[in-house]
């Protein structure tokens, strides 16, 4: 009885193993069926780029989609036959299907959508101020000496299969822009650039963003936090005053968006079900116009901690919030970043020098115009 038994339950295993093989197989094969459709032939290099663009991110997804049905398959199969070793019941057997086929059509979603041909996806819908470029080009212009450089000139060349090449030449004029605003760095005391103003770190993914700065607090000793910085409140960050970097209007500001409870993780649902979520990607944030062409951007200020409104004027120095960790911020830090209009992303970020910092660490306090990433410094 026992042998009749263990064989029906083999055997019903068995077709619960064929069943969702043929089932992933079919979905395999549904995917691989599917493809980009003719392109005709582009009349710019944009076109042709993207036409190549997509035509290799499909290949990608449609391998990647076939990686994951096989691994999903060997994983169901493993499933069941331990559970066919350990003689579990039908029932049993019911819940391991639905949790697989669940599990499974969640990674499926995360793989399918979390990455679409021509940028789509959950990623590049937060990068608000994303500019239009086919190509990225970076480079290393933070060096200590000035070079005698007044221009780069860009020859590219894009080929494919079977098709003629395009080339096209990109003359780019190199110009030193001469700030005219005199700022003071916005937070007193001392602190480190732990993000910022290099060309070539990741700030300037967005067009807003090139030169802007990530700065912590730091304690009496150089600290970043007391005790294991668990908690917000264990960040020297954390409450420190903001100061208004020079006179100016406030052109924008909010102070509804909630912190991020806890250092190290970031809950973007606490703030992207709020009105015009987009802006609270930067928490708390206040923009500030100088009257040259140039404006102080703050963000990520503590919830509640604005004491300025659209169309207040405020002087240098003036405390207009406390750093917090609002917005999309692991961790409690202030952003700044000097632009040239009058909108959180679609501007250009500016180079900024500030009069008051130096470094203090070696006796002799040396003046440091524009702060580094990683060197702990004083604003005065």
């Amino acid at each position: 009885m026992t042998g009749n038994c263990g064989g029906r339950r083999f055997s019903m295993v068995l077709i619960h193993v064929v069943a969702i093989g043929v089932f992933l197989l079919t979905a395999a094969a549904l995917a691989h069926a599917q493809g980009p459709n003719s392109v005709n032939g582009p009349s710019s290099i944009l076109d042709e780029y993207k036409g190549l663009q997509n035509g290799w991110i499909t290949k990608l997804l449609g391998a990647a989609q076939r990686l994951f049905f096989l691994l999903a398959g060997i994983e169901v199969a493993w499933s069941f036959t331990l559970l066919a070793i350990e003689k579990a019941d039908f029932q049993a057997l019911t819940a391991a299907i639905v949790r697989k086929i669940m599990w499974i059509g969640i990674f499926y979603a995360i793989l399918l959508y979390g990455v679409t041909p021509g940028g789509g996806g959950w990623i590049a819908a937060r990068d608000f101020d994303k500019e239009e470029e086919v190509f990225d080009l970076r480079h290393h212009f933070s060096v200590p000496v000035s070079l005698d450089v007044n221009r780069l000139v860009y020859r590219l060349t894009l080929a494919g299969p079977g098709r003629p090449a395009l080339e096209r030449e990109l003359d780019i004029p190199l110009l030193r822009y001469e700030q005219k605003t005199k700022l003071t760095f916005p937070i007193k005391g001392k602190f480190m650039v732990v993000l910022g103003h290099d060309f070539n770190e990741p700030h300037s993914l967005g067009r807003s963003q090139h030169f802007a700065y990530d700065i912590f607090g730091m304690g009496p000793h150089w600290e970043l936090t007391r005790n294991s910085g668990a908690t917000n409140a264990d960040f020297y960050t954390w409450g420190r005053e903001v100061i208004a970097p020079a006179d100016g209007e406030v052109v924008y500001s909010r102070n509804d968006v909630p912190d991020q409870p806890r250092p190290g993780t970031v809950d973007r649902s606490i703030y992207m079900n709020m009105p015009n979520p987009g802006y609270a990607n930067p928490g708390n944030h206040v923009l500030l116009n100088h009257y040259s062409n140039e404006y102080s951007s703050l963000g990520h200020m503590q919830h509640g901690s604005v004491r300025v409104r659209t169309g207040d004027r405020v002087k240098r120095g003036d405390v207009v919030g406390l750093a917090g960790s609002a917005g999309d911020s692991e961790l409690p830090h202030l952003h700044y970043q000097l632009t040239d209009g009058e909108h959180l992303f679609l501007v250009d970020g500016l180079p900024s020098r500030f009069e008051n910092v130096s470094l203090d660490l070696l006796g002799n306090p040396i003046k440091i115009a524009t702060p580094k990433r990683g060197v702990p410094l004083e604003a005065h």
